[in-house]
């Protein structure tokens, strides 16, 4: 019983992950630029959208992008998603300066009443 319960919560939490890095759908598709001179020290990259259909990932290259052309992937080349949160939704995450504010103030108010306390038990002690 106990096992079934580690499968079903192991299983959630990659069902989790993969929707949060399905959320993101932006990301940079990294090849190393070969021609016929023999020259394979650039990089070429440029920015794709990919999402996933039933675990299978697909990509979604411009029209005008030089991998629409050749897009084939092998050990030369590389997908990095370079955001697991999209900017609007990061946004809505990012602390306002008015929460970094109160944050401040409530970690000087913690401090203080920990000074308060500390020196009040001293007091008390002494007499």
């Amino acid at each position: 019983m106990a096992v079934a319960k580690v499968k079903s919560v192991a299983v959630s939490v990659s069902h989790k992950c993969r929707n949060i890095l399905a959320t993101g759908w932006e990301a940079h598709l990294n090849t190393v630029k070969a021609d016929n001179k023999g020259s394979k020290n650039e990089i070429y990259t440029s920015r794709v959208h990919y999402m996933i259909h039933k675990g299978t990932p697909y990509l979604i290259v411009p029209e005008n992008d030089m991998h629409n052309i050749n897009i084939i992937i092998d050990e030369r080349g590389s997908l990095a998603v370079f955001s697991l949160i999209r900017d609007r939704v990061a946004s809505l995450l990012k602390p306002s300066k008015d929460e970094i504010e109160a944050a401040r103030m409530a970690a000087i108010n913690k401090e203080i009443k920990r000074v308060l306390t500390e020196v009040l038990s001293k007091v008390l002690f002494l007499t």
